[in-house]
């Protein structure tokens, strides 16, 4: 125990004699792209630097006259590619205490989370390091040798009403508030190493909880106050630990890792941030771990020589991380500590931004100054609603974070239990597709940018039951005729309010008996019936499913309608040449029409043909009445079509154009004309020309 001090004694006496340098005004440049930088030094002078580091604290100096490096070099050192990492919106008067040496010592001071507001705290002769806030922000802690020796202190958030919380012997460090508030844990350097102790918020109750051998440093408390973290080292190998609050079931999270330092639980209790040199390199990374010893993974490294980053704290809301980027220099050729800034860094790793750069600023914490949990509430439903329910919520914060989420829970029944419908979510109301004659009760917490989280009501606070009215449907109005594949349209209303879903189809062949589908859950009003077979007939109905779920009856055995369907068809009317309706005109298809006929008193006629060619020919004739030539139409057109029929004594040759523009026709005039295969009947026709442009 007494040669592992004297060892930790004698490194931290050379690093003395590194920061003495700066004192003194040596300080050159960076060598890491800092103009004025010397070569980098041997892997020697670098591991001395940081088992000094490690042995007595890169904070723990002695008082020095002078000025710590120029701002100027500070903002060399910090990377000119981060790019801005802005505030979660109500962020900028968050509070945050650190120690920095801008002043020509070191002392405590505040600000606001964006570095504003900058507030000193402290104005002593020693060393005030190490600050440490309540999250009520009524006490910070902080170690000071003001009393000759290091000691824990506590004091108001401005800098009054100072109290001395310890008279050690040899040395106590790294206070660390209990999430309430009322106790503090921290390291008692004695009989040769730190051991972890407990006391209450005012000094008393003072109890050793870790007795293991090594280093134990560190101490953090889990969000919970259940457990405490701590880094365990022996030299420079650590060890992350976390123990119930009385230093019972201690377990070790992760081992192997060299300078660890300020293990810190994130706000949720997910996590575990802290800083050790990773890839070996000597300089510390940035990291994270499960409690549970999985998920590790580095989420900030500098990677660059001569530079660092340490954990600070998590920020409110549990998104971002304050860091302190750590940068070295060379003197003669001794490594020498240069600059610290802190930052703000992405929980999820990736850029970072400046928030205090006053040549040596470190171990700053972050605590909101809103602990009062948001309220929430929602909008009356009423007894019966039509599906979905239009649920409806607010909240409102009494601190200034101000909401920044709700979680919202349903139950179907004041007997069963309630399920999470919506975490995290900043909506203030939402349709819950409920189902019908089901009863449904609502209730909602909120959460404020501060982290702080409602209480879940006891009852429900909203409720309602949703309609259990059945929709009505028929089939469309739809011809007596269906050609094959044809669309069946649907229409219908919702008794309920809950507005219809969808329609269901079915069809049956009256000439074999049962109902089968055609269409299910259609939602454009329409849809093809496509299963049929041409010339049968058949009966169609509906079935309508309305929002709620209430699903119509079946309708009769009758249907709604009946058709036949056909193949192909041919419809339209058929004059004389003077424009009279003729009736009795006999209409002839290439393959029989099994339904139609010759044409009524109005001259109107339609033809149905159940077989299937690609071509289909017709004519009309008449006696009295000159023949028409037949037309062909493809099978997928009906032939809609009005017809001329010639008087029988016509003496005009080539009348239909059927032999093109063959004599006795002649073309004059600025338009031509020419033969086409395009025809109102038969295969040709005359098709007149375009007018020239005239200039």
């Amino acid at each position: 125990m007494h040669s592992q001090l004297a060892l930790r004694s004698a490194a931290f006496l050379r690093f003395v004699q590194v920061v003495l340098l700066i004192s003194l005004g040596f300080v050159t440049g960076f060598s890491s792209g800092v103009a004025g930088a010397q070569s980098p030094p041997a892997d020697a002078d670098m591991v001395a630097l940081r088992d000094a580091i490690a042995a007595g604290g890169i904070e723990l100096l002695p008082a020095a006259a002078g000025a710590w490096p120029p701002a100027d070099l500070v903002s060399a050192a910090l990377d000119s590619g981060a790019a801005a990492l802005p505030l979660i919106a109500g962020e900028s008067w968050e509070r945050i205490v650190f120690s920095s040496w801008r002043d020509g010592n070191w002392e405590i001071y505040a600000a606001n989370a964006d570095g504003t507001a900058l507030l000193r705290l402290t104005v002593a002769p020693g060393i005030d390091v190490r600050p440490r806030m309540t999250q009520d922000k009524a006490r910070v802690a902080f170690v000071s040798d003001r009393s000759g020796n290091y000691d824990i202190y506590s004091m108001r958030p401005d800098g009054s009403d100072m109290r001395q919380l310890t008279v050690a012997g040899e040395r106590d460090d790294y206070p660390a508030w209990s999430p309430d508030g009322r106790r503090i844990a921290f390291s008692r350097l004695h009989n040769g190493t730190f051991d972890l102790f407990v006391m209450n918020a005012d000094g008393s109750g003072q109890s050793q909880i870790t007795d293991s051998g090594p280093d134990d440093v560190w101490p953090a408390w889990s969000p919970d106050g259940r457990q405490i973290a701590w880094a365990s080292n022996q030299g420079t190998a650590g060890i992350l630990m976390v123990a119930n609050a009385d230093g019972s079931a201690a377990r070790a999270v992760a081992s192997g890792l060299t300078y660890l330092q300020h293990p810190t639980w994130s706000r949720d209790g997910t996590l575990i941030a802290f800083d050790s040199d990773v890839d070996h390199d000597i300089w510390n990374e940035l990291q994270v771990i499960q409690p549970d010893g999985t998920g590790r993974r580095t989420i900030y490294d500098l990677s660059r020589d001569q530079a660092e980053v340490y954990m600070n704290a998590w920020s409110p809301n549990g998104s971002q991380i304050l860091a302190n980027l750590v940068f070295y220099t060379m003197q003669n050729p001794t490594p020498v500590l240069a600059a610290a800034a802190v930052v703000r860094l992405s929980a999820s790793g990736g850029a970072f931004t400046t928030v205090l750069g006053g040549s040596v600023d470190m171990s700053a914490d972050w605590q909101p100054p809103d602990l009062a949990a948001p309220s929430a509430s929602m909008s009356a439903l009423p007894a019966v609603s039509p599906a979905p329910i239009l649920v409806q919520w607010q909240g409102q914060d009494v601190g200034p974070a101000g909401v920044e989420s709700y979680n919202v829970q349903v139950r179907t029944g004041a007997s069963s239990d309630w399920t999470d419908w919506l975490n995290a979510t900043p909506e203030m109301s939402r349709p819950y597709p409920g189902r019908g004659n089901q009863a449904y009760e609502f209730r909602v917490r909120a959460r404020d940018r501060a982290g702080n989280v409602g209480a879940w009501p006891a009852t429900a606070q909203a409720y309602t039951t949703i309609e259990g009215l059945k929709p009505v449907s028929r089939i469309g109005d739809t011809s007596p005729f269906l050609k094959a594949n044809g669309i069946v349209p649907f229409t219908g209303y919702d008794l309920g309010g809950s507005g219809i879903a969808y329609f269901n189809g079915e069809y049956r062949d009256l000439a074999e008996g049962g109902w089968n589908s055609f269409a299910s859950g259609v939602t454009s009003g329409a849809a093809p019936f496509w299963p049929g077979v041409a010339e049968h007939r058949y009966a169609l109905r509906s079935q309508a499913v309305d929002k709620a779920g209430n699903a119509e009856l079946p309708h009769s055995d009758a249907g709604d309608t009946v058709v036949t369907q056909y193949s192909w068809a041919a419809m339209g009317k058929v004059t004389d040449n003077a424009g009279t309706p003729l009736a009795g005109v006999v209409v002839s298809t290439s393959l029989p029409a099994f339904a139609g006929g010759p044409s009524g008193a109005d001259g109107s006629y339609s033809v149905y043909v159940g077989g299937w060619e690609d071509n289909y020919q017709i004519s009309w004739s008449k006696v009295g009445y000159g023949a028409l030539p037949a037309a062909s139409y493809p099978r997928l057109q009906d032939a809609l079509l009005d017809v001329v029929l010639p008087p029988a004594d016509n003496v005009v040759a080539n009348w239909g154009f059927e032999e093109g523009l063959a004599a006795p026709w002649t073309a004059d005039g600025l338009a031509p004309v020419t033969a086409a295969d395009a025809a109102h009947t038969g295969a040709a026709g005359a098709r007149l020309g375009y007018v020239p442009f005239l200039n």
